[in-house]
């Protein structure tokens, strides 16, 4: 966010408080339909465990989820054409990338294109917050994309490597190897 906004135009601190509101937004409808969906297999995960990140109740995670999806979508509507766009797709990826029957976090590279349109819409609300459109994010924004969407995604997926194909999810990491 903060560098879509930094590509458009100067920070201000009204920006930076838009920024803080919809970094912590953004965050809640990019991880907690996945909270939700790999309740079960984040149970068994190492990683998460030692990582203290394991949602308790199913419940509580069925209902966050709910919960922020209204919450973006009611107010996506008081927020800027660009913003509004952007936060619906960031949602429309969140389910495609977690929920059954798309689970494409289990379908490489469907995985990691998901992650490349989530990065890049990212930043697209970040020129939507500073007053652009669309049209006004950079081209490097596209290159920064693809950078986060397969390669840091490719290596944070590697650790959960054994769980996903324990669960028959087909990752990134599985196709190339670890090595790759």
């Amino acid at each position: 966010l903060l560098a879509g906004v930094a590509s458009y135009s100067e920070l201000s601190s009204g920006l930076m408080l838009e920024v803080s509101g919809l970094s912590i937004l953004i965050n809640y409808l990019s991880f907690a339909p996945n909270e939700y969906f790999d309740y079960e297999i984040d149970r068994e995960n190492e990683r998460k465990e030692i990582m203290g990140v394991i949602i308790q109740e199913k419940k509580l995670a069925k209902y966050s989820v709910f919960l922020i999806f209204g919450f973006a979508g009611i107010s996506s509507f008081f927020l800027s054409e660009t913003v509004r766009v952007a936060i619906w797709v960031i949602m429309a990826i969140s389910i495609l990338y977690s929920a059954p029957p798309f689970r494409f976090k289990g379908r490489a590279p469907l995985d990691g294109l998901c992650n490349i349109i989530g990065v890049f819409f990212i930043f697209a609300t970040g020129v939507g917050i500073a007053g652009g459109n669309l049209s006004d994010v950079i081209p490097g924004a596209y290159w920064f994309s693809a950078l986060i969407g397969f390669g840091a995604h490719g290596m944070l997926a590697v650790p959960d490597m054994e769980t996903d194909k324990e669960d028959n999810l087909r990752t990134m990491p599985m196709i190339i190897g670890q090595k790759g």
